[in-house]
């Protein structure tokens, strides 16, 4: 026996955490061990020939290999390869020598060369084993998948027993997007080995990838089963539970992980995700509160988090302690000083808010948001001449930022200068035409400046962007039906956006709408019923109604939907003369 390494198992342990959790560099191939470690065959599958270092006397080539192993010691690989190709001399057909060089280029980050070699052992021997094993990893760390697919297959060509290359193959045909041969080629290997664990977590990965979730969920049960602390899999059957919408089930699983391995930062920030989405708020906080005693928090990370919780659950004073906390720390940290501004703003403390505000930086993707609030504090507080010019400033720095071109649109449609407000949200349009909110909001104020043909084209302007946009639907059809014109395609449209939002009170009214002003009083009152349910602080709407109940002959409840609605608005004048022609009706009939 000669000295060598031991590069057959190392390559099998790269490859498993490879394709488990990170990549890891091929250079753990090289382990630097002393002893030549021989793979059993089964009795089916002819032996590879023996290297023919055992048919020559052995001191010289003792040498040289010995030399090199002293070399590999020092990691000097270039005087190592130099020595192993000197033993080459005595033994030009040794696949094993071979091998070994390939090995030490792969050290030197030289895959060509190690490819070169190996392929040089194959054409040796063609079932060196070693060589194909060496040959198929580098190829995997180059993601040259086809290359390496065909090494697995000539591996199993060799040894059908090779279980370790099943799961390789498989996973290589299920990133070459040939899921049914990564799913056949894993089944395989369950009937050599129905116990493999790692057979049914690939299994799973791959029905996980084709969305297949009860079957992705059966395998990494399977996985569990078999290896009831196999991390990985129950990782990924949480993420299962979470892709479907099994939140209560993918937090009991994170939770379960999180005992095993308290330390696993990634598997707890999950979890706090989770538990934000399921509303448990006390609980996500008790999370965070963890990582940040876990990993510290110098950029402010997890504290925002925090923060934002306290916002969530308006505990404003000490939502405000936590942002402080940040900007005093790290004084540039801009998405803090913002979400304190908004703290500031829900405080009423609207100096504290503006100057906290102007602390964000133009370089910060909150920038416009930031603007856009500081804007609306001096409108808020009378001081719409400054609301412009803050904005106006903002669109120097940020000229591409639609939001910008909205909010101060917005302030011409306070003051009803409509003309100005189509001019601002037109000047956007130019920068950026097929921006769906801005479109919308110009068929809006289009709509209000009574230019309606104008505002059913910007409306259809969005429908080309976004066939399915509901709210641009149901503007369509209600301007129709408001309009008394093209009811049938307002109905025909209407119905379209109630599939799309099937519960939407305020698509629901123009549906109720439109059939009052198609004359089918009693079904718009069903409609119409059905709306002031799903929205009852609309005004509109319960007018609607009370229209309705008047065409359907029932004036008690008209009086009490026109009342309902004056409530809501007290200055719809409207209204108002709708109720007393009714109640003077009323007291006349009496």
């Amino acid at each position: 026996m000669f000295a060598t390494q031991s590069t057959l198992r190392s390559l099998f342990n790269y490859m498993k955490y490879r394709y488990i959790l990170f990549p890891l560099l091929i250079s753990i191939l090289f382990s630097g061990a002393c002893s030549f470690i021989k793979r059993e065959r089964p009795s089916a599958v002819p032996a590879a020939k023996p290297p023919a270092i055992q048919k020559i006397p052995p001191s010289e080539l003792y040498y040289h290999i010995l030399v090199a192993e002293l070399y590999q010691a020092d990691r000097d690989w270039e005087q190592a390869i130099n020595e192993y190709k000197s033993a080459l001399q005595y033994d030009a057909e040794s696949p094993y020598l071979a091998v070994q060089i390939a090995t030490l280029y792969l050290m030197q980050n030289n895959p060509d060369e190690a490819i070169k070699w190996c392929n040089k052992a194959i054409a040796i021997d063609s079932r060196y084993l070693e060589a194909h094993l060496l040959l198929a990893g580098i190829y995997a760390s180059q993601n040259n998948n086809p290359e390496a697919i065909k090494q697995y297959e000539a591996i199993l060509a060799i040894d059908p027993l090779q279980q370790d290359a099943y799961l390789y193959l498989g996973s290589l045909y299920s990133e070459s997007n040939e899921p049914q041969k990564a799913i056949d080629t894993l089944q395989r290997l369950l009937k050599i080995n129905p116990e493999s664990s790692m057979a049914h977590f690939y299994l799973g990965n791959v029905y996980m990838g084709l969305k297949n979730y009860a079957e992705a969920e059966k395998h990494y049960t399977k996985a569990l089963d078999i290896n009831p602390d196999f991390e990985s899999a129950l990782i990924n059957l949480g993420v299962v539970n979470e892709t479907q919408n099994k939140l209560p089930t993918a937090i009991g699983i994170y939770k379960n992980i999180l005992e095993l391995r308290p330390q696993n930062h990634q598997v707890r920030s999950r979890l706090t995700y989770l538990l934000i989405m399921d509303k448990q708020l006390d609980a996500a906080l008790s999370q965070l509160l963890i990582l940040r005693k876990q990993l510290g928090d110098k950029q402010g990370e997890i504290g925002i988090k925090i923060g934002l919780i306290y916002s969530e659950q308006k505990k404003w004073p000490l939502a405000k302690k936590e942002f402080l906390q940040i900007v005093e720390q790290d004084p540039q940290n801009y998405k803090a000083w913002y979400h304190l501004g908004t703290v500031y703003e829900e405080l009423d403390q609207m100096p504290a808010a503006q100057d906290a505000f102007r602390k964000v930086a133009p370089e910060s993707e909150l920038f416009p948001q930031a603007q856009i609030h500081l804007g609306y504090l001096y409108d808020r507080a009378g001081d719409r001449v400054t609301s412009k010019q803050v904005i106006q400033d903002a669109l120097k720095i940020k000229e591409k930022e639609l939001g910008l071109y909205r909010f101060l649109a917005s302030l011409y449609e306070k003051e009803k200068n409509y003309t100005e407000a189509i001019a601002v949200l037109n000047r956007g349009l130019a920068i950026s035409p097929n921006d769906e909110e801005t479109l919308f909001y110009l068929g809006i104020i289009y709509d209000k400046a009574g230019q309606y043909e104008n505002s059913i084209n910007a409306m259809q302007d969005v429908l080309k962007i976004n066939p399915r946009n509901a709210d641009a639907l149901n503007y369509i059809g209600y301007t129709y039906a408001d309009r008394d014109i093209n009811l049938d395609e307002a109905e025909k449209i209407i119905k379209k956006a109630l599939t799309l939002k099937p519960n939407d009170g305020y698509i629901t009214d123009s549906l109720g709408w439109v059939y009052y002003k198609k004359g089918q009083y009693e079904k718009a009152m069903q409609v119409l019923e059905n709306a002031v349910r799903l929205a009852p602080q609309d005004p509109v709407i319960a007018e609607h109604l009370g229209d309705a109940y008047v065409k359907n002959n029932m004036p008690e409840k008209a009086i009490e939907m026109y009342t309902k609605s004056l409530k809501l608005d007290p200055a719809k004048e409207e209204v108002k003369k709708k109720l007393q022609q009714l109640k003077q009706h009323d007291k006349t009939k009496k």
